[in-house]
């Protein structure tokens, strides 16, 4: 029904990217430019997404030039670039792309560095996000090579407050002034630097700046070649020695040096995120390489984990992808067994026949990106994770009948407590949201089973389950509903069509508990009234009265106060109550 806009962006994004690459990579060896690509072959693309590829290709400064001021004119910095190679240039410049989304703060700094005598390169994250697309990467990543630490630091000083916790591993960062802040206020300026292993886990090295190192070199420690490349804020020119734009147009994630990509065990909890953020697949090479590596995936901090499974189920476009990394490479064995175990559970061909229990999980996690329509992330985050741990009890509690039936029954009891252990102690939710996921877990089916009573259920039905429910909300459990539903091969998933879901939905709209369950009419203060002493006796008549409200007997707070005297006067609370303060009366008398 509707995907979020983040993952509509990527996938689109990354096919119109790519279909515009094809001949300028073929045709481009180092030293060298491909011919000019048509912005005008692809006429879906958007203009910022044409404009990240419209100077790939150019042979002339001029020519970039035009590229680096369409839509916005600019005074271009210039500067004179050095006569032959630079002392970091150890490879030629492979493509050239636009530059309009490097802010003004780091081409500034760009032409600082050089003028000191050093290079300025943008590296990371932010290069892969520009060439894949229309994906604006909020993080900047610059790579100074040539300018010692010290001297990196007092020349960012013009450009804001620098942090300079992490200058003995070469890195800055700078909180940019307003004159130099615009979408970007936040910028990571580092050094390049040498890393050598030292113990286990992906905190176990020695780390040690060294401006002195070439392009390669520093490429080399990065996880991917799609993060390997690096990009001249001034002219565009993209340094690719580990032929990274190559794999984003196959859409092959691969492992920049095999020797240095064992060292670091987090990578194949990353490599899982991209899969699922970029459609893409992992190269068998690198999925051998991370199987050797499991004996140190416990050794990842929980929270560390829990960051890519964010970004895995949150940011993914194909969340499946992601799941069947982590399958392939161990990680699932070895820290998240639970999941691992869903492969090979049978199900009843009837209601799944699409295949067990892992093949109906990674459909459903896909399925759940059609279902978020206007939520926030909070509550988006909470049916990602519950559609991911909506079955995860089956292994458990699925037999197979003499008559060759199989079932499953009990499975949404019996993933309540496993569901939230799972969320909060191995994805590293909170203690709420992991509540939240429990709740959804354990009333996954509600709306199908509420369905089938519908003409015979008054509103009662649909109040109670709002409260049941709590912290979680029906908008949330509608949707992990849905995904459940949808994450299969039946025709209502084709069609997309849910009835139950569609129904349920309404009902608890129309009476306004699609968030939560109904306020009660009846408060303490209204108890005042009856002359009763706050204590243990006002629980149990705000809760008689609130069950008599869920029930659809009580409608007003007229009808509660009445609901609460008859209450008070059945059960001789108010006499029992008088007689004990009476009691206290005459002690105080007689003293």
């Amino acid at each position: 029904m509707f995907r979020s806009r983040e993952s509509d962006l990527v996938a689109r994004f990354m096919k119109n990217a790519l279909e515009g690459i094809d001949a300028s990579i073929e045709k481009a060896k180092p030293g060298e430019r491909g011919g000019r690509v048509d912005p005008d072959a692809n006429p879906e693309r958007s203009k910022r997404g044409v404009k990240a590829w419209d100077t790939i290709g150019r042979g002339s400064q001029e020519e970039r030039e035009e590229g680096r001021h369409q839509g916005k004119e600019e005074e271009p910095t210039e500067r004179k670039k050095p006569s032959g190679k630079r002392p970091e240039e150890d490879v030629e410049a492979r493509h050239t792309i636009n530059t309009d989304f490097v802010p003004d703060a780091v081409k500034r700094l760009a032409l600082d560095a050089s003028e000191a005598g050093g290079r300025a390169l943008i590296v990371g994250g932010s290069v892969r996000d520009h060439i894949i697309g229309d994906v604006v990467s909020k993080d900047i990543d610059v790579e100074v090579y040539g300018i010692d630490p010290d001297k990196l630091e007092a020349m960012l000083s013009k450009f804001g407050r620098v942090d300079a916790v992490g200058k003995s591993f070469g890195v800055l960062k700078v909180t940019l002034d307003e004159k130099w802040a615009g979408e970007i206020r936040d910028l990571d300026v580092s050094v390049p630097r040498r890393e050598n292993k030292s113990g286990r886990g992906h905190r176990g090295f020695i780390v040690k700046p060294d401006p002195t190192m070439t392009i390669t070199e520093a490429a080399k420690r990065r996880d991917f070649t799609m993060n390997s490349m690096a990009m001249d804020p001034e002219t565009g020119e993209v340094f690719d020695p580990f032929n990274g734009m190559k794999d984003i147009k196959d859409k092959v994630i691969r492992a920049t040096d095999p020797k240095t990509f064992v060292e670091d065990p987090l990578r194949v909890l990353r490599a899982a995120q991209f899969a699922a953020r970029f459609d893409m697949d992992v190269d068998e090479h690198t999925i051998e390489i991370s199987k050797s590596m499991r004996d140190e995936f416990k050794d990842l901090p929980t929270s560390r984990v829990g960051t890519e499974w964010e970004k895995l189920l949150m940011k993914g476009t194909t969340p499946s992808k992601g799941l069947e990394v982590l399958k392939r490479t161990k990680v699932l064995a070895e820290i998240h067994p639970e999941l691992d175990a869903l492969e090979g559970v049978e199900q009843s061909p009837k209601w799944h026949p699409e295949g067990d229990v892992w093949i109906h999980t990674k459909m459903v996690v896909d399925a759940a990106l059609e279902t978020f329509g206007e939520m926030s992330y909070e509550d988006r985050k909470v049916v990602m994770y519950a559609a991911l741990l909506h079955d995860i009890a089956k292994p458990e509690t699925t037999e197979r009948r003499e008559d060759g039936t199989i079932t499953a029954h009990g499975h949404e009891q019996a993933g309540v407590e496993m569901s939230e252990r799972i969320a909060v102690e191995q994805l590293g939710m909170s203690k709420d949201d992991g509540v939240k996921v429990s709740r959804l877990v354990e009333r996954h089916l509600a709306a199908k089973m509420l369905y089938k009573q519908r003409d015979t259920l008054g509103k009662s039905a649909v109040q109670r389950l709002a409260k049941k429910l709590e912290p979680a909300t029906i908008e949330q459990l509608v949707a992990v509903g849905r995904s459940d539903s949808w994450g299969r091969t039946t025709d209502q998933a084709k069609t997309r069509s849910s009835k139950e879901e569609d129904w349920l939905l309404e009902r608890a709209k129309e009476l306004k508990v699609e968030q939560g369950g109904p306020k009660p009419l009846l408060m303490g203060r209204h108890l005042q009234a009856f002359k009763l002493k706050p204590g243990p006796v006002y629980s149990r008549i705000l809760d008689h009265v609130y069950q008599l409200q869920l029930d659809g007997e009580v409608n007003s707070l007229e009808e509660a106060q009445a609901a609460a005297r008859e209450y008070i006067e059945d059960k001789g609370i108010g006499k029992s109550l008088l007689w004990a303060m009476g009691l206290r009366d005459m002690a105080e008398i007689s003293r």
